[in-house]
């Protein structure tokens, strides 16, 4: 909201009042009584109509400035969805949200932050995936741009690092798990593919998914028939 010293708010709220008593229909001496009429009547309409467009620049600011301030408010918090489901949401600034699915709307409550209940500060990190099921014994796992790998409350290391791999200016979009493998893979911009699939290290290198492609063979109807004469 408008700070206390914010000139916008001042100008409307100035502007709002004097075309309140503007249009108190005052009588000549500042006494109740009949209106005016005539000339007098005439001319305090004219300042009226005057101040109007001072009343509307004070909404136009009242307006901007919640906007602006709003805007401020997001940027700060850095509280972008990364992921929701049924009853939790992760933010990508770390904090962590429950709900209360028995509602609808549903109740929903800060419950920490993921970054913090590890021991660690955000930095230059941000979340950008989280997967698995977070029951019956099998985890749920967020990751950051960079690699790093938390479970709530739980820092466990970084993956490229685990995996033996130089991350570089690359980094990491999305991260998934497998209920018939147990198993999460976790994907880079580049194409790079990490996943803990048999891998007693953690997390192993599984290739990069452009790197193992075949371009399309490209024919002419006329060379299918000739080859196949």
């Amino acid at each position: 909201m408008p700070g206390p010293l914010d000139p916008c708010r001042m100008l409307s709220v100035g502007a709002v009042a004097f075309t309140r008593r503007a249009l108190a229909g005052r009588t000549l001496d500042g006494l109740p009584g009949r209106r005016h009429r005539g000339p007098a009547a005439t001319s305090e309409a004219l300042m009226v109509a005057k101040r109007f467009p001072y009343v509307c620049a004070g909404i136009l600011c009242l307006a901007l400035a919640f906007d602006f301030n709003a805007s401020v408010a997001a940027a700060q918090s850095g509280a972008e969805p990364v992921t929701i489901g049924l009853g939790y949401a992760l933010m990508s600034n770390g904090d962590w949200y429950t709900g209360d699915y028995r509602y609808v709307p549903m109740n929903w409550t800060y419950a920490g932050n993921l970054f913090a209940a590890a021991g660690r500060a955000l930095g230059t990190q941000h979340f950008v995936g989280f997967a698995g099921p977070g029951t019956d014994g099998v985890a749920a796992y967020a990751i950051t741009q960079g690699g790093d790998w938390y479970e709530f409350g739980t820092f466990h290391g970084n993956i490229p690092t685990i995996a033996g791999r130089s991350l570089g200016a690359d980094e990491f979009v999305d991260i998934g798990y497998d209920p018939n493998f147990r198993t999460w893979f976790a994907i880079t911009r580049a194409g790079d593919l990490f996943a803990s699939y048999r891998c007693a290290a953690g997390w192993c290198f599984f290739g990069n998914i452009f790197a193992g492609s075949t371009p399309a063979l490209s024919e002419t109807w006329g060379s299918v028939k000739a080859r196949h004469r």
